[in-house]
C-alpha cells in the first residue's frame, strides 16, 4: 500500500511539472517606438516533451473582436497591412517577430500563439505586448479650396494637413519663401478675404508637435484679374420708345462661360438674363432702374458695379415751366425728363445716392461710415441700406447714416440705400466698399 501510494505521488509531480511546461514568456509588455523604424516582440515558449509543433502565430484583436493575424505559419490567413512587413525569427522555442516600417496604425496589444500536433496540444500567450507608435509631423501638405486660379476680390482657404502622434500643437504660414510667417496664422487654414493681386505666390505651412515639425511643399495661389463691367450702347440717356443694350463685359483669362444679369428692385436683386448682352427693343418707363452681371469661369465668379439704366420722356406737359422742370430734373436743355406720370412741386425721392467717409477704401480694422442722400418733398421718411451678396442683395440696417466698426474683409462688398418717403421710393447706384490689409 505504501508503495502505490508513493507512486501516485510521484506521477502527480510528474504531470505537475509537464502542465507548467505550456508557457509564453514576454521579457516586456510594453513597447514604443518611432514611425516608420522597426518593432522587435521578443518571445519565448515552451511546451511538453514528445509534442511537435505545426503553427505558430502573432495576432491582435480588431475593433471588432477578431483577430487580425500579424504573422501566421499560414500566410494567406496574414492581415495585408502587415504582409510583406513582418519576419518570424524563431528558433527552437524562441517566438520573436519583428515589424519593419511601422505604423502609426499598428499600434495594439500584440499575443503569441503556438499549435501542436496533438489535440488540445495549443497555447496563447495570456500577457500581451502593447506597441506604441509616436511620430513627428509628416506627410505635411497644403491644399487651396477652391482650386485653380482665384479671381480678384473672392475668397479662398488654404488648409494645412499632417500626420503626427501626438496630434499637431501649432502651425505656421509662410509666403515666397520669406523667413516670417504670416500674421495671425497659426492655425491649420489660412483665409485669405476679397483677395488682390499681391496675395498671388507660393504658400507653405510648417506643422509641430512634440516630437518635431515638418514643412509642407510650397502651393502656388493664382489671383485673376477680372474687372467686369456693364456697358449701355448707345451711351447715356435712353430715349422711350427707342432701343438700347447692355454689354457685360470682362476680361477674365480663361473666358467666361456664363453670363447673370440682375436688377436691383428694391428689397432685392431679380435676374434678368443669362447672356452676354441684355436688349431692350422699345425701351419703356418701368425698363429703367439699376442693372449689374455676375460672371463664371472654370475658377469662380466676380460681379460688376451697377449701373443705372435712366429712361427719358418725351415733354408734354403744358401746364409745367420749363423752371420747374429745371428745377425738379436739372435737364434744361433737352426737351425731355426722366420717365413720370406727373410732375409736382412735391415728389417721391430721387438723385439718390451714396458716400463714405474717410474713404470707400478702408484699412481692415478701421472704420467707415455710408451716407445716404436724396432729393424728396415731402422729406424722405425712412432710409433703407442693402448689401449684394453673391446670392442675392439683402437688408442690412435703416437710417440715413451706416456705421462699420472695426471693419473686415467679409463686410468689404457692393451697398446701396434705398429712400423713401409718402409718394414713392428711390434706391442709390451702388458704391463698393473696399477693405485694405489682413
Amino acid at each position: 500500500t505504501s508503495f502505490l501510494v508513493l507512486f501516485l505521488s510521484q506521477l502527480d509531480q510528474e504531470l505537475s511539472i509537464e502542465a507548467n511546461k505550456w508557457t509564453v514568456s514576454l521579457p516586456t509588455d510594453r513597447l514604443c517606438v518611432w514611425s516608420g523604424t522597426s518593432a522587435i516582440l521578443s518571445c519565448k515558449y515552451d511546451y511538453p516533451y514528445g509534442y511537435g509543433i505545426r503553427r505558430v502565430m502573432w495576432f491582435r484583436h480588431t475593433a471588432e473582436g477578431k483577430r487580425e493575424y500579424v504573422f501566421h505559419t499560414d500566410l494567406s490567413v496574414v492581415s495585408p497591412s502587415f504582409m510583406g512587413r513582418t519576419r518570424y525569427s524563431g528558433t527552437y522555442k524562441t517566438c520573436t517577430l519583428q515589424i519593419s516600417s511601422v505604423r502609426s496604425t499598428d499600434g495594439g496589444e500584440y499575443y503569441f500563439r503556438f499549435e501542436t500536433d496533438r489535440l488540445g496540444g495549443q497555447w496563447t500567450s495570456t500577457d500581451a505586448i502593447t506597441l506604441s507608435v509616436t511620430d513627428a509631423p509628416r506627410q505635411t501638405t497644403v491644399v487651396i479650396s477652391p482650386q485653380g486660379a482665384i479671381m480678384e476680390g473672392s475668397s479662398v482657404t488654404l488648409t494645412c494637413s499632417s500626420n503626427a502622434d501626438p496630434a499637431v500643437e501649432s502651425y505656421s504660414w509662410f509666403k515666397d519663401q520669406a523667413g516670417w510667417s504670416l500674421p495671425d496664422s497659426f492655425k491649420p487654414q489660412l483665409q485669405l478675404w476679397s483677395t488682390r493681386p499681391s496675395d498671388r505666390g507660393e504658400y507653405y505651412c510648417v506643422a509641430r508637435n512634440s516630437l518635431g515639425s515638418q514643412k509642407s511643399p510650397p502651393v502656388l495661389l493664382n489671383i485673376t484679374r477680372v474687372n467686369t463691367a456693364v456697358l449701355i450702347d448707345p451711351p447715356g440717356d435712353v430715349m422711350e420708345g427707342s432701343s438700347a443694350t447692355l454689354i457685360c463685359s470682362s476680361s477674365a483669362n480663361p473666358p467666361v462661360m456664363k453670363y447673370t444679369w440682375f436688377v436691383i428692385a428694391a428689397t432685392q436683386s431679380l435676374e434678368r438674363g443669362s447672356t452676354q448682352n441684355l436688349t431692350f427693343l422699345n425701351v419703356r418707363a418701368h425698363h429703367g432702374g439699376q442693372y449689374y452681371c455676375r460672371v463664371w469661369n472654370k475658377y469662380g465668379h466676380e460681379t460688376s458695379a451697377a449701373l443705372t439704366l435712366a429712361v427719358l420722356c418725351e415733354l408734354n406737359l403744358p401746364d409745367v415751366s420749363q423752371q420747374e422742370v429745371f428745377s425738379l430734373y436739372k435737364k434744361p436743355t433737352k426737351s425731355a425728363v426722366l420717365c413720370k406720370t406727373s410732375i409736382s412741386p412735391s415728389d417721391a425721392p430721387r438723385n439718390t445716392s451714396v458716400s463714405a467717409w474717410p474713404s470707400s477704401e478702408i484699412e481692415a480694422g478701421s472704420s467707415v461710415t455710408l451716407i445716404c442722400n436724396s432729393s424728396a418733398n415731402p422729406a424722405v421718411e425712412n432710409y433703407t441700406w442693402f448689401r449684394i451678396n453673391d446670392a442675392d442683395s439683402r437688408e442690412t440696417r435703416s437710417g440715413p447714416s451706416y456705421t462699420i466698426i472695426g471693419i473686415t474683409h467679409r463686410e468689404g462688398g457692393q451697398y446701396y440705400c434705398e429712400a423713401r418717403n409718402k409718394l414713392g421710393a428711390h434706391s442709390s447706384p451702388v458704391l463698393t466698399v473696399r477693405v485694405r490689409g489682413r
